[in-house]
């Protein structure tokens, strides 16, 4: 049957390699050593920390670490010390009183970011608040610009549907009149042509009336010769004085006087 293994003094198995493990110092053995190197008696200190006598007299003694001193405890023999609350138990079993504690400066540097943070998120708020009215006075803004341009849009069509249709009529009148135009222009130049017919065929008649005139002149033939060249001749100026062609009145051109027998 195997042997049990030895123990230490401890009443702990030992264990190779392994070092005890160190216990915490005593909360009134660090208050004890501070009280001597302070050279402050118990009613003394009892005095400066606000606690009563007894009170401090049971903080000085070893109660173990079922019976921790309570936080303002520490925070008063701290104060009379003049050290911090976290230094006066550190390493001591009554470390864990004060695991919570938070310094008075971080404290305070806590609550004015705190304040800060409140304030700025109520100016935010505020802000909040002021961009959605701007933003509700924008949307009707733009709802009240988005409904003008609708009515522009139908606006511009109409004038556009306007346009266009005007545009087609005066395209109609410009091709009507050019047409109309077209046809005068020919009308024109079809009267131009006749007139200019009428006025050769006129002015070759006359020509041979003159050339006829001269003849009977030369001649000296009758008297009934010459009353038929007379009448010839008013007719000729009679067609002179009206241009069948043109229909118009022109300048009458003054008759040659015709000789008599006796003249010639």
């Amino acid at each position: 049957m195997a042997s049990r293994k030895s123990t230490s003094g401890l009443g702990h198995p030992a264990t190779k390699g392994s070092a005890p493990e160190k216990s915490p110092l005593s909360f009134a053995r660090m208050i004890r050593e501070q009280l001597q190197g302070c050279n402050m008696s118990v009613a003394e200190l009892a005095q400066r920390a606000g606690l009563a006598e007894p009170v401090v007299a049971g903080l000085l003694r070893d109660r173990g670490a079922s019976e921790q001193p309570r936080f303002e405890q520490v925070v008063a023999l701290a104060r009379v010390f003049e050290r911090a609350p976290a230094e006066l138990v550190a390493g001591t079993e009554a470390e864990s009183v004060i695991d919570g504690w938070v310094p008075r400066a971080a404290l305070e540097e806590e609550v004015r970011k705190r304040v800060e943070a409140e304030t700025t998120a109520e100016e935010l708020r505020v802000e909040v608040k002021e961009l959605s009215a701007g933003m509700h006075g924008l949307c009707s803004t733009v709802e009240r610009l988005s409904a003008e341009l609708e009515r522009a849009k139908l606006r511009v069509a109409e004038i556009e549907s306007q346009t266009r249709a005007r545009l087609r009529a005066l395209r109609g009148a410009r091709n009507a009149a050019s047409f109309r135009l077209s046809a005068a222009l020919n009308q024109r130049n079809q009267a131009l042509v006749r007139a200019r017919q009428n006025y050769l065929a006129w002015s070759k008649a006359r020509s041979q009336i003159l050339q006829l005139k001269d003849e009977a002149a030369s001649s000296a033939e009758s008297s009934w010769m010459m009353a038929l060249i007379g009448a010839a001749s008013a007719a000729v100026c009679a067609a002179e004085t009206l241009d069948p062609g043109r229909h118009k009145v022109i300048r009458r051109r003054p008759r040659r006087r015709s000789l008599s027998p006796d003249e010639r």
